[in-house]
This record gives C-alpha cells, structure tokens and sequence, in this order.
C-alpha cells in the first residue's frame, strides 16, 4: 500500500469508500437477528462461560471471511466472470437477502439442554459468517478496488457484529425478541436500497462495456 493511500485515509478521503463497502458487509452479518439464535444456543451456560463461547466464535468467523475474501479472487478469476457479472450478482444476492430480512421471520430455536459448547456450527457458521456474508465477500474480492479500502471494510463491519454480538446476553434481556425484530426489519429496509444501487451500478457497468 502506497504512502498516497495511507495520506488518503489521513485526509479522510478514502473512509466514505471504506464505510460503503463496510456497511452492505455488515448487514449480511445480521448481528441484530441473529442475537435471539444465538442467546437461545448458549443460554445454558453461566455468562462468564457464554461471553468465552460468544468471543470465540466471533474470531472463528474472521477466519472463516478473511480465508474467503484471500480465495474469493481465485475462484472468480478462474472462472473468467466480468466485472459487471460480479456487480449485478452482489446486487441480487444482496436484495434476495434484504427481502428474507424484511419479511422471513426466524423460526424459534429449542434451548441447547445439553452442556456440550457449540463450535464453529452454528453461531460462527453460517449464522454470524452465512451464505450472503461469503458471498459478499468474494465478490468483493473480485472488484478493481484497492485492498487497503476492502480490508478495512471488513474488519469495520465484523468488529461492529462483533460488538452487537457479544453483548447477545444483555440484549436478549432489555431489547427483547420484538425490538430486535424491529431493528432488524429496518435493516432490511436499507438493505433493499443498497442492493438496488449495486443493480443498477452493474447494469451501468455492463451498458458501458
């Protein structure tokens, strides 16, 4: 990374970029609804032992992007997909996702009973790094945008679901399942505008070439 994107970032020039691309990522982590899962799994288990369990996994998850992210290039390069190709379907993926977020309503999970922790299945995967989570993150792999900006926006959106997440046990009990339901639906909200502005991006770029 040259020292002119490292003046960029000083001069807050690139973090709009970063922040683009973070945001999108973030929602796709879906801490908000995935914290009544997530508590429901672990709730067994006395808080000092959930928040090992909960740090854990979160960091499970880094991994588990990051190695996608490092893949992601290689897998889309071998396969000869276009640049539009890759920017209309992140924006499918994305509005498929915002729509199941807007509406789809989370079937109650039975409580763990037993004391067996739960490891990489299903908290680091696929409920913190799911489907459209990956998915995003190869395509992202893929862009001609410099990693010093696809990065940041990585690690800006898991350390924000991180955060949410680990706070799973205390908002379970003050938010409740209907407030983060409400959360969560206008996530979904701003989730179908950001997919509709990747469509339409795609489609300019696919127009254009």
């Amino acid at each position: 990374m040259d020292f002119f994107l490292f003046d960029n970032f000083a001069n807050g020039a690139l973090w709009a970029l970063v922040f683009a691309k973070a945001l999108p990522l973030f929602m796709t982590l879906d801490p908000l609804g995935n914290t009544g899962i997530i508590g429901a799994l672990i709730q067994n288990f006395d808080v000092k032992q959930q928040h090992k369990i909960l740090r854990r996994e979160v960091l499970i998850a880094l991994i588990v992007m990051l190695f996608f992210y490092c893949a992601g290039t290689f897998f889309l390069n071998a396969l000869d997909i276009s640049q539009a190709a890759v920017e209309i379907t992140g924006g499918l993926v994305f509005f498929i996702f915002a729509i199941n977020l807007l509406f789809a309503h989370h079937a109650d999970i039975k409580a763990n009973k037993s004391l067996h922790e739960p490891f990489i299945v299903p908290i680091a995967v696929p409920l913190i790094a799911g489907p459209s989570c990956l998915a995003t993150i190869m395509l992202y792999s893929h862009e001609s945008i410099n990693p010093g900006v696809i990065l940041p926006a990585l690690f800006l959106a898991w350390l924000a679901a991180a955060g949410i997440i680990l706070m799973t046990p205390l908002l379970t009990k003050t938010i409740g399942k209907i407030g983060l339901r409400i959360l969560e639906q206008v996530m979904g909200l701003l989730c179908i505008m950001i997919a509709i502005k990747m469509l339409l991006r795609g489609i300019t770029t696919f127009l254009n070439t």
